[in-house]
């Protein structure tokens, strides 16, 4: 089973892609800093999406599912604003 962890930069609407670093049980790749801004949603969609690319291009068989995806820094909590 792969692991994959995504490590984001950034605050607010301003998040970019630090790194991303795929595990496997024998060996670790990394693909590197994606410096696009974007939310913080479309910056994990976009190191997925890269990721997904990856693997097939290595001719693998795993889908989304079948990866363990882990993000740093968590979500961040939305700001409610006070009544």
């Amino acid at each position: 089973m792969l692991k994959v962890k995504i490590t984001l930069q950034g605050q607010g609407d301003a998040w970019h892609v630090k790194d991303t670093a795929i595990y496997d049980d024998h060996k670790s790749e990394r693909l590197g800093p994606i410096f696009q801004s974007m939310e913080y949603e479309e910056a994990i969609k976009e190191a997925k999406r890269w990721t997904m690319l990856l693997i097939r291009q290595r001719n693998r068989s795993e889908t989304e599912d079948d990866i363990r995806w882990e993000v740093e820094p968590p979500q961040p909590l939305r700001h409610i604003p006070k009544l």
